[in-house]
């Protein structure tokens, strides 16, 4: 090399072109470096589909998750044992009291003998519920009253006809009038039995034409025309009982007048003969009355019965139920003389010994060892919080450790401090490890918002000018014209696009994009000018929103 650079400056002309040559090439050189470090290059990012979560911050505390003071229900009861002891983990339903059960234990037998009776007396009520269904009772009622009626119809034509003989024949008087008109005429109160004997006469043929009628079909028929005949057959009766004792009346009265004015009437015989047989009807319908009433009335109680029971039954189902209630009260009465562990948990702080006497207050105390964290949120940050929603947990004890909790409860009332209003928030969560302690502290990230499979783009690009969102979208650029823009920026050859956007929701990094950009879009996320940076371009840049996570599909996520 050095052999050739001689024989070039040994020629002045060879020399003389070699040195413009070199000068040449560094002014190119220079030339070309310099104009690339001043040309604007662009730092890009491509609009993709994730998912994004908005959610809020709070610290407090680790608590159990439950604690409770064992108290006894009743006082003035002796302890018959203890069945833990101090720091001893129980299960719930474990027993850790017993006291003296013999009077609640009474209580139960008693409750459930009363039961018993109770159902017994439902039960035979039902039976005979079931019986009078039966209706064997009623049928014999039924045939009874035949029989009776068999009677009667089989005597009543004779009754009938020997009654007009008696009252309607003429063989009392000379100047034919009826036997009854005759008898009537001895004293004015009767004068008008006559016409009215008359009258009850013609319609009792009728009504016993009609009732005979009755008591045939009755013979041939069931329940319903049995007990038609037998109420018909009660009221002939009775309106032929109301006809004799309207006639007897006058018949009597004559018959006294000459017993007591020791008269001697040429027809006394006959007129004796009509008192006696007048009595002695009386006597047939009044028995013919009884029997039927009873039968009447029999039938009208098994009606009553056979109403009433259902209602009876119903009254005792309630008996029994209330004796039903009785012995769970009663049985329940005796648990309160078991105090055993409502959950699981650590028995502290017991107060009594066996043989003690309960005089009520705390026996002993109940801890979990499931725990909580509690947070506090001020207003605007706990509005969005709802329960069942997911929460991340870390504490300050325990770096690096991370668990998933739910938030379960939130107050409805804020507290107020230095003109501050904050929430109590409440999350469950599982430590298997047992690790976490009550008392720690703990910072909480509430979840309050998500949403899947919508376009993002990062905070950087988002541009806002007055009330409008816009980003620079880059024109004819590549996959990989975006990758090697992350390594200092890449020369566009064509200037970017302002395109107006719509938002959604939005976090620390990213915002979602409604309207204006589709998948795929590659848009400026920084600008580079000279040896600088730029993140504007004839905007401003949009604000930070409150803190979240952002996973793109496929990706584990970050802050």
């Amino acid at each position: 090399m050095k052999n050739f650079i001689k024989k070039i400056f040994k020629n002045k002309l060879y020399g003389l072109i070699f040195i413009v040559i070199i000068l040449g090439l560094g002014y190119f050189s220079y030339a070309k470096f310099f104009s690339s470090s001043n040309q604007t290059r662009y730092v890009l990012t491509e609009v993709k589909k994730g998912t994004i979560d908005v959610s809020v911050s709070g610290t407090g505390f680790v608590s159990p998750l439950n604690k409770v003071d064992l108290k006894s229900k009743v006082s003035g009861v002796e302890v018959v044992s203890v069945s833990v002891s101090e720091g001893q983990e129980v299960k719930a339903g474990d027993l850790i009291i017993k006291l003296d059960t013999t009077d609640p234990e009474k209580s139960v037998r008693d409750a459930q003998i009363s039961l018993d009776n109770a159902k017994l007396s439902l039960e035979k009520l039902k039976m005979q519920y079931d019986q009078l269904l039966r209706a064997d009772t009623l049928n014999k009622n039924y045939e009874d009253g035949m029989n009776i009626l068999a009677d009667l119809y089989n005597n009543y034509p004779q009754i009938l006809n020997n009654l007009n003989d008696i009252l309607f024949g003429t063989n009392l008087s000379s100047i034919n009038e009826t036997n009854i008109e005759y008898y009537c005429s001895y004293d004015p109160k009767f004068s008008e039995v006559p016409d009215k004997a008359k009258r009850m006469y013609n319609d009792l043929k009728t009504l016993y034409s009609k009732t005979f009628d009755i008591y045939t079909q009755a013979k041939r028929g069931e329940g319903d025309l049995r007990e038609d005949a037998i109420l018909k057959s009660y009221d002939l009766v009775l309106k032929t009982a109301d006809l004799i004792k309207l006639t007897r009346d006058p018949v009597l009265s004559l018959q006294n007048n000459l017993i007591l004015n020791n008269a001697i009437h040429k027809n006394a015989n006959l007129i004796n003969s009509h008192a006696q047989s007048l009595t002695n009807y009386s006597n047939t319908m009044s028995n013919y009355l009884n029997n039927l009433l009873t039968i009447k009335n029999n039938i009208n109680s098994y009606k009553d019965s056979i109403s009433s029971y259902p209602i009876d039954i119903k009254n005792q189902e309630l008996v029994v139920k209330q004796k039903e209630n009785a012995l769970l009260d009663a049985r329940q009465k005796l648990n309160d003389y078991y105090i055993r562990a409502p959950f699981s948990g650590i028995i502290t702080n017991i107060t009594v010994s066996k043989g003690d006497m309960i005089s009520g207050g705390t026996v002993a105390t109940l801890i979990t060892k499931d725990k909580i964290a509690e947070i506090s949120l001020n207003e605007i940050d706990a509005a969005p919080v709802k329960i069942g929603q997911k929460a991340i947990l870390t504490f300050d004890a325990l770096p690096g450790k991370t668990l998933e909790g739910k938030v379960y409860e939130i107050s409805t009332v804020g507290q107020e401090s230095q003109g501050v209003v904050s929430y109590a928030v409440k999350i469950n969560f599982e430590d298997g490890a047992g690790d976490v302690k009550p008392g720690m502290s703990v910072t909480a990230k509430i979840i309050t918002q998500t949403k899947n499979d919508v376009l993002l783009v990062p905070n950087q690009a988002l541009k806002i000018s007055g009330k409008t969102n816009y980003v620079l979208k880059a024109l004819s650029v590549s996959k990989n014209d975006v990758k090697k823009s992350i390594k200092g920026g890449v020369i566009l050859n064509k200037e970017p696009q302002r395109v107006d956007v719509k938002t959604g929701i939005s976090n620390d990094e990213f915002t979602e994009i409604t309207e204006g950009l589709n998948e795929g879009d590659v848009v400026i996320l920084r600008i580079i000018t000279g040896n600088s940076a730029s993140n504007s371009f004839g905007g401003q840049n949009r604000p930070q929103q409150s803190s979240a996570i952002f996973r793109f599909p496929g990706t584990g996520g970050g802050r």
